[in-house]
């Protein structure tokens, strides 16, 4: 997502400074930004380098956790560590709707997380949030479009979720979605971003596979799975959002 987002913006002649945990992340960016560093949160006691400007309009924030949760909280203390030296107007980070137990119904960004929600990334969530005055986290969908193809993914191989309804979005409207929120007034929160429509994710294998001429799974195997819809309804009514890709069917 954020090399999307850098091309992007680039074009648009805004200046961005960028890191990132390695150096082959960097790479095609080298003589192109001005402004680009390779800093590993992995690393004891890690500091952003002096070039770095530390007063800034806007942060992006999209720091995989992985899934070892004692690397994880060490990975989000060193990130909220460097980010609390930093002076922004806005920040906004990318969480994921994978914070979300699979249970049958729909999951809103109110109350209090279902039991079995993922509590490494409601920490992250938090942490990363003290840093800033005016912030925002967005519970991405799973993100495809551009070269990001759902049925590239099942190719020769067997669908076992086929039935499960997909919670999935756009690159194009994160983007989008991330422009109207950095120059909006509305209070700091949490917002799901995901498309309205929630197809199978066998209807959407198979209009993205007869899209772009991919082979199909081999085969669909229905298993008992949640029936799981995360509702963008917060972000809808509150940024007054219209998407590009309401259907991930026109992904």
């Amino acid at each position: 997502m954020g090399q999307y987002l850098v091309k992007h913006w680039l074009k648009e002649g805004h200046a961005i400074q960028l890191t990132a945990r390695s150096s082959s992340s960097l790479s095609q960016w080298k003589g192109v930004l001005q402004a680009c560093f390779q800093v590993d949160f992995d690393t004891p006691d890690v500091v952003w380098p002096v070039e770095l400007d530390r007063e800034v309009d806007l942060v992006i924030i999209s720091v995989p956790l992985g899934t070892n949760s004692e690397l994880a909280h060490f990975r989000t203390a060193q990130l909220v560590k460097n980010l609390s030296l930093l002076k922004s107007k806005t920040a906004i980070y990318l969480s994921s709707v994978g914070i979300y137990p699979d249970l049958n119904g729909t999951m809103s960004e109110d109350g209090f997380l279902p039991e079995g929600a993922d509590l490494v990334r409601s920490h992250a969530e938090q942490a990363i949030s003290s840093c800033f005055a005016t912030h925002y986290t967005l519970r991405l969908g799973g993100l495809f479009g551009l070269d990001r193809i759902f049925a590239r993914y099942f190719v020769n191989k067997i669908c076992y979720t086929g039935d499960q309804p997909s919670n999935f979005i756009h690159v194009e409207d994160v983007r989008r979605c991330i422009e109207q929120l950095s120059v909006s007034n509305l209070p700091s929160g949490i917002f799901n971003l995901v498309c309205p429509e929630h197809p199978s994710k066998r209807e959407v294998i198979l209009a993205s596979a007869n899209k772009y001429q991919l082979p199909l799974p081999n085969q669909f195997i229905s298993r008992d799975s949640a029936q799981k819809i995360v509702s963008p309804d917060k972000l809808i009514q509150a940024l007054n959002f219209e998407y590009h890709y309401s259907n991930p069917l026109n992904f």
